[in-house]
């Protein structure tokens, strides 16, 4: 049942990440169609002139593109479209855009010219440069200039931090803030001027609100330090609007108004519900900034892939197990390796208690058989840690194995038998071996990083009585190191008693 879980979760989440990168993947997608590359919300932008409505145009011109949701009638002389786009900029979109019939009495297009109804007249894209077809529906007009009314009315709404001076017809705005700068005026006050001129940090952004219902904006129009890219005049209440014998210098965004526009220029976008006139529009595009508010981007909603619920990821950890290190076995300590004693003598009675001077009745459990080398390597003080039992203190001067150092030993190659060998041969010749006790000597045994290896060769036990018969020195006594036997057949005997029991209890079970 958990690895099904395992794999319900893991299928789960495989599916919510496909979903995510899908949704990621659409909207990057559609970003590239739709994407806000200006201040402005939508399209509107991207191009020189975006009208609502119907666009009229006489012998004029657009270095940019130009889009109108009704119809383009574009008459009396030649009219370009578009001849200042870069070929990316072709490549991006359609240069001209008629939602009704277009009417292109003669010039040229730098890129598409798209009509949804119907086409007259000679103009046409330049050769090379794009087509001319029949689309309906390339932009929603009605939701763009939703979007627009409503950044018109967020602007309007912005707090005033510049200065405006009206002095006899020359209106004179200024503002100090290197990043953004307000400024209100009075449409009838627009209408009456001669000239309007910003005054502005370089690099700062200038919106310019103008409120009334019918204004017009006329004759001199100057900058300073501010740059034409980041001016926008907005004329949020405007339902007519006019403008002549004047440069513009920068964007207006009029989404409520009918434009008249004759007998002039201007360096930014005209945004309104229509137009007509024989003004020029130079392709300076909108780069302002007013505090980064956020509008929405298009007006095509844009997938949210988050909506997908994703599982709780933190519930598959808890089915890996954490509990396996915790089985290693712990080194059993083998109770057999705790030595007994094999005299009445304590293990742990220093040597130095047997008298040296009485060598008839030196201890026989202290001592070792007299041989030439054993002196010269027996440490009375070294102790050898047993695992899991209690180190012992050897009794006397009694060496078991070879002891190895650093230092070169000489070695003698004629064995002497060490332990009961000896005495056994006196005994049975009758004569007393007297024994002497070596005196232990703190610098022959091994130092501190001297290993010690034991000799199994050599049988353990302690040392018998000098009338010890030979027959019975030649069995040796018992030092706890017995045979592993009885704990074999214990072992064999439970493991029996287990598997009896545990048959019992299934024969139970089936009756």
């Amino acid at each position: 049942m958990k690895r099904k879980s395992v794999l319900k979760l893991s299928f789960a989440l495989a599916m919510s990440a496909v979903l995510l990168v899908g949704g990621w993947l659409a909207s990057a997608g559609q970003g590239e169609v739709r994407a806000d590359s200006t201040p402005l919300p939508g399209v509107a932008g991207k191009y020189n002139v975006f009208v609502l409505g119907d666009l009229k145009g006489y012998h004029s011109d657009s270095e940019g593109r130009m889009a109108a949701g009704g119809n383009i009638t574009l008459t009396q002389g030649g009219y370009s479209v578009g001849h200042s786009l870069s070929a990316a900029e072709i490549s991006e979109m359609d240069s001209l855009v008629a939602g009704g019939n277009l009417s292109y009495e003669m010039g040229e297009v730098n890129g598409n010219a798209v009509y949804g109804g119907t086409y007259t007249g000679s103009g046409k894209p330049r050769g090379g440069t794009g087509t001319l077809r029949k689309e309906t529906n390339v932009i929603n007009f009605v939701s763009e200039f939703a979007l627009l009314r409503a950044k018109s009315q967020e602007l309007a709404a912005l707090t005033v931090n510049g200065k405006t001076e009206d002095n006899y017809g020359n209106i004179k705005l200024t503002g100090t803030d290197p990043v953004l700068n307000v400024f209100s005026v009075s449409g009838s006050t627009l209408t009456a001027a001669n000239e309007l001129r910003i005054t502005a940090p370089e690099g700062s952004t200038a919106i310019v609100n103008i409120d009334g219902t019918s204004v017009t904006f006329k004759n001199g129009n100057g900058l300073t330090g501010v740059s034409q890219n980041k001016v926008l005049y907005n004329f949020p209440q405007a339902t007519a609007l006019r403008l002549e014998s004047i440069g513009v210098m920068g964007t207006v965004l009029a989404p409520n108004a009918a434009i008249t526009f004759n007998n002039g220029q201007i360096n930014g976008s005209m945004i309104g519900a229509s137009l007509e006139g024989s003004g020029e529009f130079h392709h300076k595009p909108y780069t302002g900034r007013d505090n980064g508010t956020p509008v929405t981007p298009t007006a095509t909603p844009t997938p949210v892939p988050t909506s997908t619920a994703t599982p709780e990821p933190t519930t598959a950890p808890t089915s890996t197990p954490t509990a396996a290190p915790t089985s290693t076995p712990t080194p059993v300590p083998t109770t057999a390796a705790t030595p007994t004693p094999t005299s009445g003598t304590p293990a742990t009675e220093p040597p130095a208690a047997t008298p040296t001077s009485d060598t008839s009745t030196a201890a026989p459990t202290s001592g070792v058989t007299p041989a030439p080398t054993v002196p010269a390597t027996a440490l009375p003080t070294s102790v050898v840690a047993i695992p899991g039992g209690t180190p012992l203190t050897p009794a006397g001067p009694t060496v078991i194995g070879t002891i190895v150092t650093d230092d070169e030993l000489a070695i003698d190659d004629n064995p002497v038998p060490l332990g009961p060998g000896a005495s056994a041969t006196a005994a049975a010749a009758g004569v007393t071996v007297p024994q002497a006790t070596p005196v232990p000597s703190p610098t022959a045994g091994p130092g501190p990083d001297d290993e010690i290896i034991l000799d199994d060769e050599i049988p353990l036990g302690g040392v018998t009585d000098p009338g010890t018969t030979a027959a019975a020195a030649a069995t040796l006594p018992q030092t706890g190191e017995s045979s592993p036997a009885p704990y074999y057949i214990t072992g064999l005997t439970l493991a029996a008693l287990g598997l009896l029991l545990s048959r019992t209890r299934t024969g139970k079970r089936k009756s």
